[in-house]
């Protein structure tokens, strides 16, 4: 079962038995939420609802993660180090999405105007002073 916070606080079930990715677990800071809730509107995948895991050594991660085959994957990890953020994309394949394809596209290999790196550069330094992640 996959526990997503958003717009209806979805429940995603699912026959997908692999391991979560994102755990949901910790108490998100309002400064996260408020970036969260901005991720949502910026990427599509993430318009309904997110997962998330919070690491307070490395960084927060969250997105969304398949449960069914052909399901979109799409994590966005902010790291204390800013250039090791990155942005996994892919989608599930086998039976019940028992498998994931995906890619890992670091902060440092996009463009400069790029939605993501603006999204990061606006997002680190705030996180940074609520001591969110760094």
């Amino acid at each position: 079962m996959r526990h997503r916070m958003g717009i209806a606080s979805l429940t995603h079930l699912g026959g997908n038995s692999s391991p979560v990715l994102l755990n949901n677990k910790g108490k998100l800071t309002k400064i996260q939420k408020t970036m969260i809730k901005e991720a949502m509107k910026l990427w599509k995948p993430l318009e309904y609802g997110v997962d998330y895991q919070l690491t307070p050594l490395l960084g927060i991660a969250f997105g969304i993660e398949p449960t069914y085959q052909y399901d979109d994957l799409l994590i966005i990890y902010i790291s204390r180090n800013k250039g090791k953020s990155y942005i996994q994309t892919g989608y599930s394949f086998g039976d019940w999405g028992s498998g994931i394809r995906s890619k890992f596209k670091l902060y440092r290999e996009y463009k400069n105007k790029s939605k993501f790196v603006k999204f990061i550069d606006k997002w680190h330094g705030l996180l940074g002073e609520d001591k969110g992640i760094c």
